[in-house]
């Protein structure tokens, strides 16, 4: 059976909480949702925090948080091969003309039937007898987001300033429901994908601008930045000995994977100097 989608409405809001902006110290809330055409769902919520401690001092501080359910989101484009012995998928995609027979995985079930209608690929096999075809997956992707950042500014005094900023992020997600794209919103459906498509993403960003205007109209800059990042793309065959999926980690962990890995650390100098005023 086929299953062709519609457009409908996609209905979302947001609601936010602001303190006095008089004060001192402002905080606010929000919370937001969606529903996506496909029948997806999104919902995010923040908090924010900012301290005005004087003239010369000030600090901002965020917290988001996101969650996405049963997003429909394209997944991979993958090589299919139809033998007469069955259907068979490579273990890492590629275009069939660069797939040799042994890196082929069978696809179990009656996935073929998915292939009805389309057109085969055309080109040079390395797969004897077979008839190929390319074809683009899309699945109901859940996701989960989080990120913290903060920033701030000190003035010393006339023209001599310094402004710092930090951000930790983390967003895992994983592919369910995979389905073929046969045509214009025809998604069909590809129970037997033998394939784990999950991901995890972590980054730490942190810089910090010292500016001084030691004469008016001339201006020296030192620039710090700092950057961490952790990434895992999973394409993996599903069977015995396949480890927890990257979708597994929970935010703290991710976090501290950041931190793990080596920094990337960059400092700059910039004069400006004026001749004539």
């Amino acid at each position: 059976k086929h299953e062709h989608s519609r457009h409908r409405f996609s209905p979302g809001g947001r609601i936010s909480f602001e303190t006095d902006s008089r004060r001192q110290i402002q905080g606010e809330v929000s919370l937001g949702g969606r529903v996506a055409r496909d029948g997806g769902t999104g919902l995010e919520t923040g908090l924010g925090l900012d301290w005005t401690a004087s003239d010369r001092l000030s600090l901002q501080a965020e917290v988001g948080v996101g969650w996405g359910m049963g997003q429909r989101a394209w997944a991979a484009n993958e090589p299919l091969f139809l033998r007469s012995d069955g259907l068979f998928m490579a273990a890492e995609a590629d275009v069939p003309e660069q797939i040799s027979p042994d890196a082929l995985v069978p696809v179990a079930g009656g996935a073929a039937g998915a292939l009805d209608g389309l057109a085969p690929y055309e080109g040079d096999l390395l797969v004897p007898d077979a008839t190929a075809y390319y074809v683009p997956l899309f699945a109901a992707r859940d996701t989960r987001r989080a990120e913290v950042s903060t920033r701030g500014q000190v003035i010393f005094g006339p023209g001599l300033s310094l402004q710092v900023f930090g951000q930790l992020f983390a967003a895992r997600g994983r592919y369910r429901d995979v389905r073929l794209l046969a045509g214009a919103d025809d998604f069909r459906p590809f129970d037997a994908y033998p394939k784990r498509r999950d991901f995890a993403v972590a980054s730490f960003i942190a810089n910090a601008v010292l500016r001084w205007e030691y004469r008016p109209g001339s201006t020296l800059f030192v620039v710090w930045s700092q950057g961490r990042d952790d990434e895992t793309f999973e394409e993996a065959v599903v069977g015995p000995g396949l480890g927890s999926s990257p979708y597994a980690a929970g935010t703290g962990r991710q976090f501290a994977d950041a931190f793990d890995v080596y920094p990337r650390n960059v400092v700059l100098v910039k004069l400006n100097y004026l001749l004539m005023r």
